[in-house]
């Protein structure tokens, strides 16, 4: 047996016995009324006298059962026994038809009649009959599911065609079974050729069909006005309407007029026929006075709208779904006129008391508006939410359609996006995308989600900037923070890609705008191996495009940062020879510099120099540009690390004074104080050598004055970085802070100035207890007291020292970050050497 959600009734006629046909009804959602109809006289030799109820035929549902099953064995008996016997079986089956018993007959027809119809005892009588009876199965039982599924609908007007062919005569009843199912089929012209030939005996049946064609028609997104019209006419001429389907009639023409956009015609019509009808203080004349309101609505005459809309209410049943829709056009017009509390109050009515029903759509819509316009965003996307389930189960509207949700939720999107509110604005195009799960979504929403996820990628770093000004550095922003906007970026650059796609055809800025945003998101999203992808399209694709170099550059870039310096060597290269003075070309020379610097080759290293040489020789750019500041901060690290201290000394002091706002000022400082501090201790070699004393004293002085700066720049780092949100601070920023502590010891330690050496380290070992660093400091401070002289202090640190070291395994010393060299263990031996011979000198 089939369950109630799925019919299945499956038979294939043999070839030789008649027209081939199926006979699966399928189920649907959506039920319609269905047209019932008994078999036919001329077919059974019963008189039509159509379906009666329960009580009229049975008892009791025992009986029913017994009767059923009596008919089932009487079928397979009639069909298997000699000289079998179809006209009874299929009076059996007409049976079961008359009592409703539509799945038992279809079964019967399809798995014990149907194998027999290829018998010689089976005449051309015989199978009109069957195909007959299976159309009449077919379309009750579908009626009786409540359903109507074109195939279905497609399989009655098989199994009557079959018939006809074997030359039978459809009677009244089946005239009409056919007219209607071709109505649900969307025939209209030929249902109208079928219900123009009933007889005047189904004149109801005739006037429902064409109602029925109406209301299709007016339900399409552009209904066929001509035809729809002269049918509400040809309805309109009957004499025999009663007073109930005239005002139908007018109904359904002041409809088509107002949907057709003909306002003032449907207003003057509805004005007259209004003035015709004897009953307009009816319920169902209440109809009417909406629509007279929805007239002056249309034309702006909102007073005069709410007039008829009071009126209209007052006519009709409290319960009337038009009650609801009189409740929702009120609630528009209090929208429109900003009354936004009263609009509000009207909406909540139609979805509170008539959920369900054609109002209630538009109401949530206007409900969502409004709520929004009143700043309660979350209700308002609660209302959204309402709207787009309904939309999308509900797509036969042409009044709200999922492209007018879709456009009110963009508008809100906008809204919020204008007000930097970019958080709200997603959740508004996260629904927007939602109204289109079953198809892809307009290119404008993908374009709005692209937007507003970049707009809060940006708006994430922004507020992580701390006030600092220039391009952004990633690695400065806390992992939180950079994890978040990562995110964004990387489902802005999904989007941007899919907008791309999706206006491929249409138009090629649109296209290259969004391939060139996809790219852009990426790359800030580090998934470098998308924004080469993007880059190299964009690239590969727009040759004439002004910013193609750009796009080469952004590629060599993306490659660096992969660390594929071959491949972005290549790129920068190549720029630079197609542009060497300007744009990309000289924004190539400080990337390409690094290349040299970083790849496996160390024979271009120099070529690296000779780059940053020329972007800072003044040839190129001014030292404004910031390409000549990239270049001049880059050779100075160079030097540093290629231990050219003087050189270095001179590139990063003057970058320090050019660029003192440079996001990158603690780096430089620290780098400088570096250099002076290794400087200061290549003089210290050199005055172990002999030389005159006047050099020696030159050379002191430098020294110290060298020492005196490196001090100073350390602990100018120490009171930068201690300004800023410890939690925000780079691993980079945290080892300047350390070492800048214990070198800023190590320089007043350098110069004599034992006791401010000793507090310094001694804030060190304070601060880092868990960090190997700390050991360094308490050597230090052993070393500081025996320069001082003071043998107990000295103990005491050198026996707090040597415990620290024990809790130390080797491996923790491995830090190339470390600021421990081997001179430090060396002095810490001969400290201890010393402190021994102190205290056997004063023993």
């Amino acid at each position: 047996m089939a369950d109630e959600a799925t019919i299945e009734a499956t038979a294939t006629a043999p070839a030789t016995a008649s027209e081939e046909s199926s006979a699966d009804v399928q189920s649907a959602d959506a039920p319609v009324a269905a047209v019932e109809s008994a078999a036919s006289p001329e077919e059974s030799g019963a008189e039509e006298s159509g379906p009666r109820s329960w009580q009229e035929i049975w008892q009791a549902p025992t009986l029913l059962l017994a009767i059923f099953l009596v008919v089932a064995g009487l079928v397979t008996a009639r069909v298997s026994a000699p000289g079998p016997d179809f006209d009874g079986a299929l009076d059996d089956i007409e049976a079961l038809l008359n009592v409703r018993e539509y799945q038992s007959a279809l079964d019967q027809l399809n798995d014990v009649i149907l194998p027999h119809l290829s018998e010689p005892e089976v005449t051309t009588a015989h199978r009109r009959r069957f195909h007959l009876l299976r159309g009449d199965a077919v379309h009750r039982l579908q009626g009786a599911k409540g359903i109507s599924v074109p195939e279905n609908h497609r399989l009655v007007l098989e199994e009557y065609d079959a018939a006809q062919r074997l030359l039978a005569q459809l009677d009244p009843v089946r005239r009409a079974v056919y007219a209607e199912t071709l109505v649900a089929l969307g025939r209209f012209d030929e249902a109208l050729a079928w219900i123009r030939q009933l007889p005047v005996e189904e004149a109801d049946r005739k006037r429902a069909l064409i109602r029925s064609i109406v209301e299709k028609n007016l339900r399409l997104p552009e209904p066929p006005y001509e035809l729809t019209l002269s049918l509400l006419s040809e309805l309109a001429m009957d004499d025999s309407l009663n007073p109930h389907e005239r005002i139908w009639v007018v109904a359904k023409q002041a409809e088509l007029r107002i949907g057709a956009g003909y306002v003032e015609e449907g207003l003057g019509h509805l004005l007259r026929s209004m003035q015709r009808l004897e009953n307009t203080d009816s319920e169902e004349a209440g109809e009417l006075y909406l629509l007279l309101a929805q007239c002056y609505f249309e034309l702006g005459r909102f007073a005069d709208a709410q007039r008829q809309i009071a009126r209209a209410i007052q006519l009709l049943p409290s319960s009337d779904a038009l009650v609801g829709r009189a409740h929702q056009l009120s609630g528009q017009i209090h929208q429109i006129n900003g009354h936004l509390q009263d609009a509000r109050d009207k909406y909540t009515i139609v979805v509170s008391d008539f959920p369900g029903t054609r109002a209630s759509l538009p109401a949530w819509l206007g409900l969502a508006e409004v709520e929004a316009a009143q700043g309660t965003v979350d209700a308002s996307l609660e209302s959204y939410s309402q709207a787009v389930d309904l939309v999308t189960r509900e797509s036969d509207r042409v009044d709200v359609t999922r492209d007018s949700v879709t456009a009110s939720l963009l508008n809100q999107r906008q809204e919020r996006f204008i007000r930097e509110d970019y958080k709200n604005a997603l959740r508004y195009a996260q629904l927007a995308i939602r109204a289109h799960t079953d198809g892809p979504p307009p290119p404008s929403v993908i374009l709005a989600m692209a937007q507003t996820h970049r707009a809060i990628g940006d708006q994430a770093l922004e507020n992580a900037r701390d006030g600092e000004r220039g391009p952004l550095d990633l690695s400065k922003v806390d992992p939180v923070t950079r994890a978040e906007a990562r995110a964004h970026y990387a489902e802005a650059g999904d989007q941007f890609l899919r907008h791309a796609r999706a206006v491929l055809l249409l138009d090629d800025e649109l296209v290259a705008e969004s391939l060139w945003n996809a790219a852009d998101s990426f790359d800030l999203a580090g998934d470098y191996g998308k924004a080469i992808e993007a880059f190299s399209e964009y690239a590969s694709g727009r040759l004439e495009d002004p910013r193609q170099p750009q796009a080469l550059y952004r590629l060599a870039r993306a490659h660096m940062a992969r660390q594929d310096y071959s491949v972005a060597l290549q790129f920068l290269e190549d720029l630079i020879a197609q542009n060497p003075s300007s744009g990309e070309g000289t924004a190539s020379y400080v990337p390409l510099a690094q290349c040299y610097l970083l790849d496996d080759d160390p024979s271009n290293d120099s070529q690296a120099e000779a780059h940053l040489a020329t972007v800072i020789s003044g040839r190129l750019l001014s030292p404004e540009a910031l390409e000549f500041r990239d270049a001049l901060i880059e050779l100075g690290l160079l030097y540093l690390d290629q231990d050219r201290l003087e050189e270095a000394i001179e590139s990063l002091q003057e970058a320090i004074e050019r660029y003192p706002d440079d996001t990158r000022i603690d780096q430089l400082r620290f780098s400088l104080a570096e250099a002076n501090r290794r400087s200061a201790a290549e003089i210290e070699v050199t005055l172990q050598e002999a030389m005159p004393e006047r050099e020696r004293r030159r050379f002191t002085q430098l020294r110290n004055e060298r020492l005196q700066e490196a001090v100073d720049l350390f602990d100018l780092v120490r009171r930068s970085l201690d300004r800023k949100d410890p939690r925000k601070l780079t691993s980079a920023q945290r080892v300047y802070l350390r070492n800048a502590l214990f070198y800023r010891a190590d320089g007043a330690f350098d110069l004599g100035d034992y006791d401010t050496a000793i507090k310094h380290y001694d804030a060190v070992a304070q601060r880092y207890p868990d960090d190997p660093a700390s050991l360094v400091a308490m050597i230090q401070i052993v070393n500081a007291y025996v320069e001082k002289g003071a043998i107990p202090e000295a103990k005491t640190a050198q026996e707090r020292a040597r415990q620290r070291l024990m809790t130390l395994p080797d491996s923790a010393f491995a830090n190339d970050e470390l600021p421990m060299d081997r001179r430090y263990w060396e002095r810490w031996l001969d400290s201890k050497d010393l402190i021994r011979e102190m205290e056997e000198g004063t023993s």
